[in-house]
């Protein structure tokens, strides 16, 4: 693992195959910290930021913006209508399921990608635009979570391990369908 500090923020890189795959640990009080703390509290927090790394390449995590919508009066892109527990994200995780972690990197809540935005961060799948009901809670989100968060995406219901096949609201739909 190589250590970078740039502009105050620790940058953990970890060489994986062919190129460097960026696993970013924000540590914005270490700069301070060096300045008036011993070398022990920094090898302390520089411990703890290479175990965050660790977890976060072992489990497949994201750092993704987050963001949050309100009613449009529009259904989703697979068809359901929204509802608290939605996120829209990128095409390729339509029907998956989003675990967005706290800021200890303990799982906190779980939502089901049934909507796409055309955002570019969002369509890049660099962020997820979460569905509240309220503006309220929308600020409760980014109030609980902040503006980044590490997300991990898992096969939705009725989908194989690689993301593919119907998701849980297709399936429906084509039951319905068929009768």
């Amino acid at each position: 693992m190589v250590v970078r500090v740039y502009g105050g923020h620790n940058h953990i890189a970890a060489g994986r195959g062919g190129g460097m795959r960026r696993l970013v640990a924000t540590l914005a009080a270490v700069t301070v910290m060096l300045q008036s703390r011993p070398a022990q509290t920094w090898n302390f927090q520089l411990m703890k930021a290479v175990k965050e790394a660790k977890f976060i390449e072992e489990n497949g995590l994201e750092y993704v913006r987050l963001s949050c919508y309100l009613p449009t009066g529009n259904c989703c892109a697979d068809g359901t209508w929204p509802y608290e527990g939605v996120v829209a994200c990128n095409a390729e995780h339509l029907g998956m399921t989003c675990i967005l972690y706290d800021k200890d990197l303990n799982e906190a809540e779980r939502f089901e990608c049934h909507d796409v935005g055309g955002h570019p961060l969002l369509m890049s799948g660099k962020a997820i635009d979460i569905f509240r009901e309220t503006m309220d809670g929308a600020w409760e989100i980014i109030g609980r979570y902040g503006d980044y968060a590490y997300i991990k995406w898992i096969p939705g219901e009725g989908q194989d391990g690689d993301g593919s096949g119907a998701s849980g609201a297709e399936a429906q739909r084509s039951e319905s369908e068929a009768r």
